[in-house]
């Protein structure tokens, strides 16, 4: 069981665990929300509930050799090397965003007293 109780921002943890057909119990936050399916893949559970991560841990044995097969067979769809194309991505955009912000070379001759 790989419990994911805190935000990750990417869950290259949650990756490696559904590569290996590990089941996952996580809050419904970040990476976790947008990748996991609550009941097919892992059980999801809303921030700070912790009765509800009782219940998740309670389904997860219970299921886990479903949920395990279904994360193994959603990891073998985003290969390492599309997800490391997609980190890139969200890094370029990021800095083609903030390019009308960043600070520029002055000319110092125009500030000469």
């Amino acid at each position: 069981l790989y419990l994911s109780t805190n935000v990750e921002t990417w869950g290259i943890g949650l990756w490696e665990a559904m590569a290996s057909g590990v089941p996952v119990l996580a809050f419904r936050q970040g990476a976790q929300a947008e990748y996991l399916t609550h009941g097919v893949n892992a059980f999801l559970v809303e921030p700070n509930d912790i009765d509800g991560l009782y219940e998740g841990l309670n389904y997860c044995l219970k299921y886990r050799d479903i949920l395990g097969a279904n994360a193994r067979e959603f990891a073998k769809t985003r290969p390492w090397s599309i997800v490391a194309k997609e980190f890139a991505d969200v890094f370029h955009s990021v800095i083609k965003m903030n390019d009308d912000i960043r600070p520029h070379r002055i000319d110092a001759s125009l500030y000469v007293v």
